[in-house]
């Protein structure tokens, strides 16, 4: 039989590690590596072919929204499982929209996740039934409040917006940041999507206007 090849990817190391130990015991669950961060997984990926990729959502350098993105696109056949404590319906809207095939809170039972990897390393979907709850709560929110009902940004997402209200340009902000300058392009296009606006100037305009951001 031909074990799932699975990509552990958390900056938390001990973390990490746990989920090692945990996996390694299914005789059908091989992980081939662990990763800190969505640039050392791309890293990865380019060496060793894997079945499924476990991502967090918040980690330094690249967070696992954009980390998302780069692997559907250069690496279609890989399945993602965000893995995550974050349950805001925005977040796991975005993160399924990137390109995610499920999406598993940490505190789920050890059944559940195995389940979870299985199942999106066979080609099928996994979201439970209260996820499924809070993004139609986030999208029923929402459209009785637009104004205030905004999703969550990640914590890097947030530095690069406060730098564009300080009118850095894309390259200053990869500078200050010590980004690339594609990251920065790809967290600008996370936060119009998330945001709904169209331009940099419609961004920083709302993103005071809500109170993501001071004046």
């Amino acid at each position: 039989m031909d074990k799932i090849k699975i990509i552990v990817t958390d900056d938390h190391r001990v973390v990490a590690s746990g989920l090692q130990a945990l996996i390694s015991g299914e005789p059908d669950f091989e992980v081939i590596a662990i990763a800190q961060n969505g640039l050392e997984t791309l890293e990865i990926l380019k060496k060793q072919t894997a079945g499924v990729v476990l991502l967090d959502i918040n980690m330094p350098k690249m967070d696992g929204l954009e980390t998302t993105l780069h692997i559907r696109k250069s690496y279609p056949a890989t399945k993602i499982l965000i893995l995550s404590t974050h349950d805001d319906g925005s977040l796991v809207s975005a993160a399924l929209q990137n390109g995610a095939n499920g999406y598993v809170l940490k505190n789920a039972p050890c059944p559940e996740l195995f389940s979870a990897i299985r199942t999106v390393a066979n080609g099928g979907k996994v979201l439970n039934f209260y996820l499924t709850d809070r993004m139609i709560d986030s999208m029923q929110e929402e459209r009785e409040n637009p104004k205030h009902a905004l999703p969550k940004i990640t914590r890097k997402e947030k530095e690069v917006l406060e730098l564009i209200a300080q009118q850095l340009t894309t390259k200053e902000i990869a500078g200050r940041l010590f980004i690339s300058h594609h990251t920065v392009v790809t967290h600008k296009k996370n936060l119009f999507i998330k945001l709904d606006v169209k331009s940099s100037v419609g961004l920083v305009k709302l993103a005071i206007e809500t109170g993501l951001i001071s004046k």
